[in-house]
């Protein structure tokens, strides 16, 4: 055997070991978020908004493939684990991600600050106020297996965001984002929205792709 037929079927044969070590990333199936614990106006749709922001953020993560399901007519979340295996077995994905949202608050707090005019000399003083608003969100999460409807996880995560930008709330936020605006991206509960879905996205991949 010549070297080079030699090195033809090592680079073969490597290949086609690392053809066989690479699966496909798992399939991960997005339903309507559970907002009923903090819903108030305007928030009807604030589920199924909060799912595509999810999904955004996972496009970005090579190791999960995520995809939104829609509810049937008349089915509103939570689901239980079995209904989850069902629809994800219709969907023909891996697992399925129930989301609720446990905490979406947002606070404003105005800061006064006094300067003394001429160095001192003048008693009086020109005031200035600074209003930050905190924003936090906390999402809790369980992925459910679609071929056996057994709850794989569960898992909590938290995001905050102090900032001296428009205060907004959860509703008018997630309403922003599905009409495309970018603004929201600046509000402190955009930002705090963005950090809760990456956070959850390395969670879910970290759950979900077998070592």
């Amino acid at each position: 055997m010549t070297r080079r037929s030699l090195l033809t079927i090592v680079v073969a044969c490597t290949l086609a070991l690392i053809q066989a070590q690479a699966a496909d990333p798992p399939t991960i199936g997005i339903v309507p978020f559970d907002v009923s614990t903090v819903q108030g106006s305007g928030g009807a749709d604030a589920g199924r908004v909060l799912g595509t922001l999810v999904r955004v953020e996972m496009l970005k993560n090579k190791q999960i493939r995520p995809q939104l399901i829609e509810l049937p007519t008349g089915v509103r979340p939570p689901l239980t684990p079995q209904r989850a295996a069902e629809l994800g077995k219709s969907a023909g994905v891996d697992l399925m991600l129930l989301g609720t949202v446990l905490e979406a608050s947002s606070s404003r707090n105005n800061n006064r600050a006094s300067t003394s005019r001429l160095g001192g000399i003048i008693g009086s003083s020109v005031g200035g106020s600074v209003t930050r608003t905190t924003a936090k969100i906390s999402l809790h999460a369980e992925l459910v297996e679609s071929a056996t409807a057994r709850s794989v996880d569960t898992f909590e995560v938290e995001a905050s965001n102090t900032d001296t930008g428009v205060g907004a709330d959860l509703w008018s936020t997630l309403g922003n984002f599905n009409l495309g605006d970018d603004g929201w991206q600046k509000t402190p509960m955009g930002k705090a929205l963005r950090e809760a879905a990456q956070k959850l996205t390395t969670e879910v991949a970290k759950r979900a792709v077998k070592p």
